[in-house]
């Protein structure tokens, strides 16, 4: 007997709309905050903060990078650099052993070396000849 697997298991399910219940739960306590500021600070700060922290909220419950949300980034951000890191170096080991050999250098005999003149050619020799008056 077959049984079909459902796709999607990971997915939370929608309880109003698009926003599932840790949104729903999110924009609650957002509102709240909103609330509570409402009767603490001036109303021109309030639409101000109203802005910064509306968008900031809205982005941590909607946004979705790679299928994780950012609020979970965040989270794993922020531990991951609170954690002690520790760094293991490991030597990466060839194949094929390296073997070393020694060279032994030969003592190099030193020749005097002539200069290899060209033999002189005929017409060279005869204005030589001339010019000295040798016969």
């Amino acid at each position: 007997m077959q049984f079909t697997v459902p796709k999607f298991l990971e997915r939370e399910s929608k309880i109003v709309g698009f926003l599932t219940f840790k949104q729903m739960i999110y924009l609650g306590i957002v509102g709240l905050i909103f609330v509570f500021l409402w009767f603490i600070v001036s109303h021109g700060l309030f639409f101000v903060l109203l802005g910064v922290l509306g968008s900031s909220a809205v982005a941590l419950f909607l946004v979705k990078i790679k299928g994780v949300p950012l609020n979970e980034l965040l989270i794993k951000y922020f531990s991951f650099l609170g954690k002690t890191k520790v760094y293991i170096w490991r030597k990466k080991e060839s194949l094929t052993p390296i073997k070393v050999v020694k060279i032994k250098k030969q003592k190099e005999k030193k020749e005097e070396t002539r200069l290899k003149l060209a033999p002189e050619s005929k017409i060279r020799k005869l204005s030589s000849e001339l010019e000295l008056g040798i016969k």
